[in-house]
């Protein structure tokens, strides 16, 4: 369902063709993430972005740039991860060639201009500061310090205010050149493309000089939990974050990993014991952040600020029996279900698709198809997901942040050093 070719100078493109579709759904994605930023220059990595979205000679301003694609009736946009940054666009079919016009250029020879980088900085700075009066954010940014440490995957994709008043157009040309390459690059198009016609357009925006990327420190996870940091915020919920560490080796440990974050948020485990039977939330999830250096499963919500400790028992406790407690066939079934039927509605629109492949490529070196995954899913057993949770579940890889004017981080440590035990 999906046609992939790479080209000699190392740019891999992957299209799937999605018949009945009018539109095309194009992302070029660099492996230029957050955790490539030199220290010392944290966030520059998205202020590269900010700077290519400036233009090209064709478009020499970032309205222009948007007005181009506007005039199709399209939309384009640009995020940066802490792994990669993508530039994507959106139109009908017929104007792919137009709209190649504008986004290929962005990331193979934008304008950079020196005179931009003041007012970046201040859009940037503006940012930074919507981003801390945000405090779930603040304590996702705060239990990721405790994992990471130092290291580049510790610090927020937007930087700091005292790095980003310091970058230089200097820093820009520098990061650019050395990791908007073709080897780093991905393009993956969804909907109404052809493959052959699609790499064509491809191949004369992008040359084929070969660049090196600079060599990428890995990180190395060593337990050291439990760690919890307390977060004295003035807010009417505590806000929480619980992280588990985990790295899937294949697709067959990942869907493992899914399956117990599914059973996990599923109405019947910890959404049914803290909000409906203790009242103590009125939101809990679970969710998965995977990078290529660790994956890492967390629980997150909003507690009852003066139930925090209680909150946190209880959530240990749920957690606890995932690693005591057989897991019923019936349960075991709806889980699989409800990752089919997500997968298979999302499927539906060329975006989706697109994240899909990104994400078994990243992953696996390769996309699969749709019919690998769900038939890896089947495999899964009740026996393999309660062997992740006693395995993850323990005290020493727990990663707790939360947002309180009075708890300490020594009794939540202590509350999951005995509830995990």
């Amino acid at each position: 369902m999906f046609s992939k070719t790479t080209l000699e100078n190392g740019l891999k493109i992957i299209t799937h063709e999605q018949p009945g579709v009018e539109s095309v759904y194009v992302d070029v994605e660099v492996s230029a993430g957050s955790k490539y930023c030199p220290p010392g220059k944290e966030g520059l990595a998205h202020f590269v972005e900010h700077m290519v979205m400036n233009g090209t000679k064709n478009y020499p301003s970032p309205l222009d740039v948007r007005r181009a694609i506007e005039s199709l009736g399209g939309v384009i946009n640009a995020f940066t991860g802490k792994e990669s940054v993508d530039y994507i666009v959106k139109v009908l079919y017929k104007d792919l060639e137009k709209a190649a016009e504008v986004i290929f250029p962005l990331t193979t020879s934008p304008l950079l201009s020196e005179s931009e980088i003041p007012g970046e900085q201040k859009i940037i700075l503006e940012e930074i500061a919507q981003r801390q009066d945000h405090i779930g954010k603040k304590v996702s940014d705060a239990s990721f310090k405790l994992i990471f440490g130092e290291h580049p995957l510790s610090h927020p994709v937007l930087g700091y205010p005292e790095t980003i008043s310091k970058i230089k157009n200097t820093d820009v040309i520098s990061f650019f050149r050395k990791f908007y390459a073709p080897e780093n690059t991905v393009i993956v198009a969804s909907g109404n493309v052809f493959h052959e016609s699609f790499v064509e357009l491809v191949k004369y925006y992008f040359s084929n000089k070969e660049i090196k990327p600079p060599v990428y420190s890995e990180f190395r996870y060593q337990q050291f939990g439990p760690r919890a940091v307390v977060m004295a915020e003035e807010s009417k919920q505590a806000n929480l974050r619980l992280l588990f560490p985990n790295s899937p080796k294949n697709l067959h440990d990942y869907l493992v990993g899914k399956s117990l974050s599914s059973l996990l948020s599923s109405k019947d485990r910890l959404f049914a014991r803290l909000r409906e039977k203790e009242k103590l939330v009125y939101s809990i999830g679970t969710g998965s952040n995977r990078y290529k250096d660790l994956s890492v499963l967390n629980v997150y919500g909003g507690f009852s600020y003066s139930e925090l400790v209680k909150s946190v028992k209880v959530v240990c406790e749920e957690l606890k029996r995932t690693k005591e407690e057989d897991i019923k066939p019936e349960e075991l079934k709806k889980i699989k279900k409800l990752i089919e039927v997500d997968l298979l509605f999302g499927l539906e629109t060329p975006d989706v698709w697109v994240d899909f492949i990104f994400n078994w490529n990243h992953f696996l070196g390769d996309p699969i198809e749709p019919k690998q995954f769900l038939g890896e899913l089947e495999k899964i057993s009740a026996g393999e997901i309660r062997k992740l949770a006693q395995k993850i579940f323990v005290p020493e890889n727990a990663y707790l942040a939360v947002s309180h004017k009075s708890v300490t981080a020594k009794e939540l440590e202590k509350i999951l050093r005995e509830g995990l035990s």
